[in-house]
């Protein structure tokens, strides 16, 4: 196993200090109830951490290089807290409204479906997930585990609808705009790579 690079240090460093960063203006910004800080928290952690597991995936051979680990180690680190994250988020929001309507599905045709487009992202992650576990046993879960691009995009939307600090800050403005945009340009990307693979030769 190769060791961890200085540039590895250097990553994981970098991406530690944006955690701290958002925490810092999370935080910052006063609260009637401290449940919004969790809230807040979670969403925004869980949307980061989704997306970096997401904006890996071109770079295989590279995260074992810089890392020292294999990709899926690294790629399920980053995936597995953004989906803790991303759950912890509804609850903490029930939880301060003392009511469950979050978790209900939400008509496209219904008043309100765009800002709560987070009650749609929610469940395609946890299919896309599910795709990714059945890998050995269904060919196709690659197309189940896109589900996690187009919820992410979905969170995002979620997101800048419904904070009120999320385009409040200019860093927090400008970080998850870059991250929906970079996580498009993967998904474009890795679909042309796709197509680019010459085909197995016969016999």
């Amino acid at each position: 196993m190769p060791p961890l690079t200085r540039t590895g240090v250097v990553v994981m460093v970098a991406i530690v200090l944006v955690f701290l960063a958002i925490g810092v203006v999370v935080f910052a910004v006063p609260v009637r109830n401290p449940l919004t800080l969790g809230i807040r928290l979670a969403s925004l952690w869980g949307f980061l951490a989704m997306a970096i597991a997401l904006l890996l995936a071109p770079f295989l051979a590279d995260v074992r290089r810089i890392f020292g680990e294999p990709f899926l180690r690294v790629h399920h680190l980053f995936a597995g807290i953004g989906l803790a994250a991303i759950t912890l988020h509804p609850v903490l929001v029930a939880a301060r409204s003392a009511s469950l309507a979050v978790f209900l599905p939400v008509v496209p045709l219904l008043e309100g479906y765009v800002p709560n487009a987070g009650r749609i992202a929610l469940p395609l992650i946890y299919i896309g997930v599910i795709g990714s576990l059945l890998r050995r046993q269904v060919r196709e879960w690659r197309y189940v585990h896109l589900l996690l691009y187009a919820a992410l995009l979905l969170g995002s939307i979620h997101g800048a609808l419904m904070s009120d600090i999320y385009f409040g800050n200019p860093f927090l403005a400008a970080l998850y705009p870059a991250l929906a945009v970079a996580v498009v340009g993967v998904f474009v990307a890795k679909r042309l790579q796709r197509r680019r693979r010459p085909a197995p030769r016969a016999g």
